[in-house]
């Protein structure tokens, strides 16, 4: 019985090690596991329209958005991101609702950023540190859309 009794310790034991050993693989495993950013500049805007608190895209620039829906069709994307204006909002609505994902806005728009309310007017430069570090604390395997103006891609690339 005193033999049965050590065997069965040394089986747990080595049951026990194999375990550990899988559970430190995983985490390596997991770790492995790439992150995915597709980085994309919204469509055409009316630049007339510049001045004026919302500045949505134009018929041309609804179509590309569209297209862009095709586009990205067999991409599981698990995050999407966008910048504070309407016409970053407007690229990724299509993709959103066909993922069932909420579209994150950096800085959320109607927050209050250096003693303003965040608008379409609000600089484009403001995105960039939120975007960016949004950006860094995706988990692995994560596969996000980050929609961004022209003037904040290269900064956050």
């Amino acid at each position: 019985m005193l033999v049965f009794n050590c065997g069965r310790i040394t089986l747990l034991t080595t049951f026990v090690a194999m375990a550990a050993q899988f559970c430190a693989i995983s985490q390596s495993l997991a770790q492995m596991q790439p992150v995915s950013i597709f980085i994309v500049r919204h469509a055409e805007v009316d630049v007339s329209q510049r001045s004026q608190p919302i500045v949505p895209l134009t018929a041309a620039g609804r179509q590309r958005a569209d297209l862009l829906v095709h586009t990205f069709r067999g991409v599981k994307f698990t995050h999407i991101f966008a910048t504070h204006t309407t016409r970053t909002r407007q690229m990724v609505e299509g993709i959103a609702s066909a993922h069932g994902l909420p579209i994150v806005q950096l800085p959320v728009p109607g927050s209050i950023l250096d003693g303003q309310p965040v608008t379409d007017q609000t600089s484009r430069r403001a995105p960039i540190e939120p975007i960016a570090a949004a950006l860094l604390k995706l988990p692995p395997g994560s596969v996000a859309l980050a929609m961004l103006n022209s003037e904040n891609i290269f900064a956050i690339v």
